[in-house]
């Protein structure tokens, strides 16, 4: 999915869910949708949650999670003065909501399960250890970091893995943006024997396709 601190916020929300939980809500400009639990230290009704919404994303929609932050620092930084207290306690709110921005996006993956047909994994030692791997998503997201640094599709064959797990399989992958933006990644995991033409050539045209929908969102 699109990490949180390269995507670009459009507007916010806030909701009360009880005495002292707040849920933000982070609508990006590509239509996706963040949120958490915020917990606060006194009781908000929901109107005045609402007006601290609609000043945020005036004042600050249209920046990444960084950059607001960034911009929102700045300003509770400032002579508290300046503000009044519904102000204040707007800013301090939405500095809270987008601390979230140094995380990475959710991973997903599908289809591990295709590999078993593969005759390079009928070992139950080599299955359970490729396995293993792929449940690690923490792992797998450090991968996509280190060999998606640049455009275009890449591929990693067999023992240029950098996981020595995946040294029998081979990776092809790319990045997806909004604009000029680059967000995510996608990619294939297969055999290193796998049809390399066509795997690229599909990682191509659905990285494009993504970036062509939420360049339009």
């Amino acid at each position: 999915m699109p990490e949180l601190r390269r995507i670009v916020i459009e507007h916010l929300e806030f909701v009360r869910l009880d005495e002292r939980r707040v849920v933000a809500i982070l609508v990006a400009r590509s239509g996706v949708v963040h949120n958490r639990i915020l917990e606060v230290d006194e009781q908000l009704d929901q109107a005045e949650l609402e007006r601290a919404g609609r000043y945020l994303s005036d004042a600050f929609g249209g920046l990444t999670l960084p950059e607001m932050r960034g911009r929102l620092q700045e300003s509770l930084a400032e002579e508290r003065a300046a503000y009044d207290r519904a102000m204040a306690r707007s800013l301090a709110l939405g500095s809270r909501a987008v601390e979230a921005g140094d995380e990475d996006g959710e991973l997903f993956i599908q289809g591990a399960s295709n590999l078993l047909h593969s005759p390079e994994f009928s070992d139950i030692d080599v299955v359970r250890s490729l396995f293993r791997t792929l449940e690690d998503k923490r792992t797998l997201v450090d991968l996509l970091n280190r060999v998606l640094e640049g455009r275009g599709v890449r591929v990693i064959i067999g023992a240029e893995n950098p996981l020595s797990d995946l040294a029998r399989c081979s990776l092809v992958a790319t990045t997806y943006g909004a604009g000029d933006r680059v967000v995510g990644t996608l990619g294939i995991v297969g055999p290193t024997r796998m049809e390399y033409a066509r795997a690229i050539a599909v990682v191509d045209y659905l990285a494009d396709g993504l970036t062509r929908l939420l360049t339009r969102a």
